[in-house]
């Protein structure tokens, strides 16, 4: 379990943590893509774990450059660890995790913000994602629930009923609070570590609602852990 200690700072709305692991090719449009945002009130943290392809060097160029915050591993330590590192330094108000080969949107957390504004701050945001592949992105999924603030119960029951799984962390905007009062974190495991904290978030959440923006582009590679 994660040792938090409360240190919400104002001046950041959202903690963007990335973990980075060998994405060399992806890493510089990854990085930008959320620097370019129209938006000032970024914490941005970079973990990266003994990549060995040149994206370290991506990353201290970029450390040298903007006010960010980057964690270098001496060992491999996995997704799971890099995840929590990052928690553990978060100081905004909402968390939200970007993989490394992915890209923020144009405007994307300019249109997070209104949704949760508008929403009165709720504990979880379900993002409308892009993809690489079919579907391309998740109305599919976000037709099934309706624009006003939902309560947990209300959204599981929607899941269930229309037998949606979502396991992905970086589908989500998640209040920083709650994580802190919940105490959830990544189990230390290699392989799916973000469906348990899915999981967790889902059922100790009390309310969540719909961006229906797209949010992000998601690549699915063959060659990423995932596959």
């Amino acid at each position: 379990m994660l040792e938090w200690v409360d240190k919400a700072d104002s001046k950041y709305f959202f903690s963007i943590i990335i973990p980075v692991y060998n994405t060399k090719n992806y890493l510089d449009q990854c990085i930008k893509s959320v620097i370019n945002q129209k938006f000032k009130n970024i914490q941005l943290i970079l973990i990266n774990d003994c990549s060995t392809d040149g994206s370290k060097k991506i990353c201290e160029k970029y450390k040298e450059k903007f006010d960010l915050i980057l964690i270098n591993h001496k060992k491999k330590l996995g997704a799971a660890i890099s995840r929590n590192e990052g928690l553990k330094l978060a100081k905004g108000k909402y968390i939200i995790f970007l993989d490394s080969d992915d890209y923020l949107l144009k405007k994307g957390l300019v249109k997070l913000k209104d949704i949760i504004i508008k929403n009165k701050f709720p504990n979880v945001i379900l993002n409308n994602i892009k993809r690489n592949k079919i579907p391309e992105n998740n109305n599919h999924i976000l037709k099934h629930f309706h624009d006003k603030i939902q309560k947990k119960n209300e959204f599981l029951l929607t899941l269930n009923k229309n037998k949606i799984i979502l396991y992905e962390c970086w589908l989500f905007a998640i209040s920083r609070k709650l994580v802190i009062d919940k105490n959830i974190s990544f189990q230390k495991i290699r392989f799916a570590e973000d469906a348990f904290f899915v999981i967790k978030i889902l059922l100790l959440m009390e309310s969540v609602s719909i961006n229906r923006n797209e949010f992000l582009y998601h690549r699915s590679r063959g060659k990423s852990l995932k596959h």
